[in-house]
């Protein structure tokens, strides 16, 4: 709704008039604009009607703004003046305000304009509210001592000249523990501090100079004799035809006490803030940090101020942390995950709370959030998930050595056929059988390292199919013949997002569990489906939610579990084996692996009955498996590239050899990093490049790098293991990366795996 305003105009040019006009009625002012050109139509509109505002160009053609100012003054000296001018000077605007102009603007600037005439009826509102509490105090002395008698805060009434108190209330006598008697005919500052006495007769005089209302903070001297801190509001007021200042004095003890304690809270707060190890955030729409306490390991804070996740992490972490903080923005509600952050090539991992950060009206501006450094617990978590994956393969020892022999029996009866002169058909059939074995042998080591050595924390994109053949092929090794192990599994199972060794981990250990279940044999079988739960559903079942779930079952026809230890199987550490045969942490770990998950466990079972083991895990159907690779094209010969192969093994430097000159390479062979410079060194070997083993005696794979980096630093290296133990390896793998080395090769490798490596690198130089 507009309101309604009533604007006097001198203005002698009517397109600045109208410019006045609509500026006004834009800004939602009703106007009733009369725009008059000369001194005699000003007159005659000052003597004939009543305005709320008076508008006045400074520099008219026969008259000046400084004369209008004269003539409102004397005829209608309440109502607003505002000069508009393009020339006004600042002597002239400082003389105007001192006449009695409420305000100024230059044509220049007229985006001034609303907000002065808006601060012009807001003064002469107040200034008609006061001089109607004088009035109605002038016309009742009743009225007065019962308005200044209920006042809450302690009275003083002042002259203005004299500065002497002439009435006060009993609020005041109250504050200072003194008689209206003993208060009349002081002066307040008596009252005040020494150390501050010169400052409140400055604030005084300025109260009185500028003849508006005044606020200040003092002490005053109580009725026991402390400090009292007041708050004082005072104001020029005229009673009686005398100009006066009330004065009013507000106890504000219980507020500084509040303000002190408030201060305390937030001191020691800040302190215990500064020895914690949060970091404490916020960030903009943009997700731009705009505040940061405690900054991410390796980063300073004014740093990291004005950038988002993506200039300061790796990229997969910040689409992890943007997609996080992207649906709390959107959403408006909180969220609590563990992610992974690698700063400066170091791996962090953090407890983050994010909540919406929200503007006076509600609006999501940004977000707030904590982030708990929970690295050491991670690392302790994935120790004790490795120990128990251990456990896990440590109960498939046996079938793990029955599967070796199985594997190594072929080969060794194979050898002595050949050294027996077979004839074609037989020789490639014997050949094929080796391979084979030495294949599934090879296998057999990969799938027991995967367990083994798994590094947890790193969550990707998962088909369980594939982890499900996994599980399967090593069951039907490695578990006696009596179990039959059997898989059912969607072509279209939807995809989770999961730590693949983890959820290798919950299939073996309930894997474990089920063939320990049989020892008479039986059937083991998994299978996995998509399932949907609605509210109703999930409502059903302890740590469930409504949402699309991959359905995970392991079932077995063993002895069942009885009713009364249903309940406690998940118990860490609760067995009921024998001594020597587990831990009991095997069901522990799985349950605890797919709540980090976001999942929830099912079991169904009965004595005799067998078992059935549901595991729900979170799922994304929206998302798609990446492509499978093309594949790989024949791989090129060689064009007689010389190859430096450097291994302690002969049996592997024969074979390599004979497998690269095959293949059109030249190939020079050392069984130790010192005869591996001695054949580099010299100028009749162009070596192209140096295939060298790590593990070696006397110099390995790491010195022979340094070595070979110092006489060329150029030189191109594969760098090949059997895999030792995990911490010599990555300390190993570390140091060659940064000397330049970024091709490895695991043992055994085949030819076209060694071969297309080959290519790769020295298409590459």
């Amino acid at each position: 709704m507009k309101t309604p305003l009533r604007v006097l105009h001198l203005e002698d040019n009517p397109h600045d008039a109208e410019l006045i006009r609509c500026m006004l009625e834009k800004e939602q002012f009703q106007c009733d604009l009369f725009v008059v050109q000369t001194k005699a139509e000003f007159a005659t509109a000052l003597s004939g009607q009543r305005f709320d505002l008076i508008l006045s160009d400074f520099g008219l053609v026969d008259y000046d703004g400084l004369a209008a100012l004269a003539l409102a003054q004397s005829t209608q000296p309440d109502v607003p003046f505002i000069l508009i001018s393009g020339t006004l000077g600042e002597e002239q605007a400082v003389e105007s305000l001192k006449t009695g102009a409420t305000d100024y603007v230059l044509k220049n600037r007229l985006s001034r304009l609303v907000p002065a005439v808006r601060r012009a009826l807001l003064d002469s509102r107040k200034r008609a509210e006061l001089r109607q509490a004088e009035e109605s105090m002038r016309q009742s002395e009743y009225k007065y001592r019962h308005l200044f008698e209920s006042l809450s805060d302690a009275a003083f009434l002042v002259e203005e000249q004299m500065g002497r108190i002439i009435d006060t209330n009993q609020q005041a006598e109250k504050l200072l523990g003194l008689t209206r008697t003993q208060i009349l005919g002081q002066r307040l500052e008596s009252f005040s501090p020494p150390a501050r006495v010169d400052e409140y007769r400055q604030w005084v005089a300025a109260c009185h100079s500028s003849g508006s209302s005044s606020n200040f903070e003092t002490e005053v001297a109580g009725k026991d004799g402390r400090q009292v801190p007041v708050h004082i509001s005072a104001a020029p007021v005229q009673l009686y035809d005398a100009k006066l200042m009330l004065a009013l004095y507000r106890d504000i003890t219980e507020i500084k006490r509040a303000e002190e304690a408030l201060r305390t809270s937030e001191q020691r707060f800040q302190v215990a803030l500064k020895n914690s190890s949060i970091v404490v955030f916020s960030q903009d729409r943009g997700l731009r940090y705009s505040w940061v306490h405690n900054p991410h390991q390796g980063y300073p804070r004014e740093e990291m101020l004005g950038k988002t996740d993506g200039e300061l992490t790796a990229e997969a972490d910040a689409g992890r942390l943007t997609e996080i903080k992207n649906r709390v923005l959107e959403r408006g509600l909180g969220a609590r995950e563990e992610v992974q952050i690698t700063e400066r090539g170091k791996t962090f991992y953090y407890d983050l709370t994010v909540e919406p950060l929200r503007d006076a009206g509600g609006t999501n501006v940004g977000i707030t959030g904590a982030a708990m450094d929970i690295t050491e617990r991670k690392l302790a978590e994935a120790r004790f998930l490795r120990a128990q994956r251990l456990e896990s393969i440590g109960a498939l020892a046996s079938g793990i050595a029955h599967d070796l022999n199985n594997i190594l029996a072929p080969v060794m009866m194979s050898v002595p056929m050949l050294r027996w002169g077979l004839k074609p058909p037989e020789f490639e059939k014997t050949l094929a059988s080796i391979e084979t074995s030495a294949q599934r042998g090879a296998e057999l080591v990969k799938q027991l390292l995967t367990f083994g050595r798994g590094v947890e924390g790193k969550r990707t994109l998962v088909e369980l199919k594939h982890l499900i053949k996994d599980i399967v092929k090593m069951a039907r090794e490695t578990f006696p013949k009596a179990i039959t192990v059997k898989s059912t599994v969607l072509p279209d199972l939807w995809l989770i997002e999961a730590d693949a060794t983890q959820m290798h981990q919950v299939l073996l250990n309930l894997c474990v569990n089920a063939r320990d279940a049989m020892p008479s044999g039986g059937t083991l079988s998994i299978s996995a489906e998509n399932v949907s739960l609605d509210e109703h559903q999930a409502s059903m079942t302890p740590d469930a939610h409504p949402g699309s779930y991959v359905q995970l079952q392991v079932a077995d026809t063993g002895t069942g579990i009885p009713p009364e230890i249903v309940d406690k199987i998940f118990d860490p550490f609760f067995t009921t084996k024998e001594i020597g045969k587990g831990t009991g942490l095997g069901l522990s770990t799985a349950l605890g692996i797919v709540k980090s998950h976001g999942g929830f466990v099912d079991v169904k079972s009965g004595v005799d009955n067998g078992s059935v083991f549901n595991i729900y895990l979170p799922a994304a159907p929206e998302k798609q498996a990446p492509a499978l690779e093309a594949v790989p094209a024949p791989v090129a010969r060689g064009q007689g590239e010389l190859v430096l192969v450097v291994d302690d093994e002969p049996q592997i430097l024969e074979i390599t050899q004979k497998t690269l000159e095959k293949h059109g390479y030249k190939a020079l062979v050392a069984e130790d990093g010192v005869a591996a410079m001695v054949l580099f060194a010299k100028p009749q070997n162009p070596i192209k490049v140096v295939l060298t083993d790590l593990d070696m005696p006397f110099m390995d794979g790491v010195a022979l790098v340094r070595a070979l980096k110092k006489v060329d630093t150029n030189v191109r290296v594969i760098a090949c293991t059997g895999i030792g133990s995990e911490q010599s390896l990555e300390r190993k793998t570390s140091t060659l990366r940064d000397l330049g080395v970024q091709v490895f090769l695991s043992k055994p490798y085949a030819a076209p795996t060694l071969l297309k490596t080959l290519q790769d690198v020295l298409r590459d130089a």
